[in-house]
């Protein structure tokens, strides 16, 4: 194990940036630019990590071989692959403290606080339907009354109408 970790750190830096198309599917140089590759997708994402299925997806693009995920275990002082929920989820070692994000983008921040307003608003509207029903079981006759009286307004405000369409119809 030694050995391959010397003759990794050994090998000449390849670019993620740089044309691969010189480079062979299976060398050692390959590798090390997959693994340049992926820090940089990894990177770039939010919450430095991203399923290693939608990394599947770049393997076209980048050139990557069949056998792409196996970067991830071999290379475990760089990347961590997650297994929770049953989905194979790559993260990068370096971006995390224990479980916690160590530099959080302000996306992150803007997206936790309007979580926190809708959580808000939805604590708000229950204690609002919890002390109408309180309401309603406390006096069901003053409720009674109260939705008589808006079915008297409702009709009454029906039957203004109708007499306003009957004058404006004999007015003309």
């Amino acid at each position: 194990m030694r050995e391959w970790v010397r003759d990794w750190l050994e090998l000449e830096y390849v670019s993620p940036y740089a044309d691969a198309s010189h480079l062979e599917q299976s060398s050692p140089e390959m590798e090390k630019r997959s693994v340049g590759v992926f820090h940089e997708l990894l990177s770039l994402s939010l919450f430095k990590r991203v399923p290693v299925a939608i990394l599947g997806k770049f393997c076209e693009e980048y050139r990557f071989s069949n056998a792409f995920s196996s970067v991830f275990t071999r290379h475990s002082g760089i990347f961590y692959m997650s297994l929770k929920g049953g989905i194979k989820t790559a993260m990068l070692r370096e971006a995390y403290k224990g479980s916690e994000l160590i530099d959080r983008d302000p996306l992150l921040e803007i997206k936790d606080k309007f979580v926190e307003l809708l959580e808000k608003g939805w604590q708000e509207r229950a204690e609002q339907l919890r002390l109408q029903r309180e309401a309603v079981k406390k006096d069901p006759e003053m409720v009674a009354m109260q939705s008589k009286d808006l079915d008297a307004e409702t009709s009454s405000e029906e039957s203004d109408k109708g007499e306003e369409a009957e004058e404006s119809v004999s007015n003309s």
